[in-house]
């Protein structure tokens, strides 16, 4: 006798945490230091400006 074969569903991914990218980078996770009208990260130098940004 065939059995069916039974998958079990697998779990969802978890959702990422937010990231507040005003005080974190979201490049290399280093701290964002305010610059004129956007954030610099102190340790990359990335640059998030308001305008390009999720703000």
């Amino acid at each position: 006798m065939d059995t069916p074969a039974t998958s079990s569903p697998s779990a969802p991914a978890p959702a990422p945490a937010p990231c507040d990218l005003s005080t974190q980078c979201g490049h290399c996770g280093g701290p964002m230091r305010p610059e004129h009208a956007h954030y610099r990260c102190t340790s990359c130098g990335q640059r998030d400006s308001c305008c390009d940004g999720p703000y």
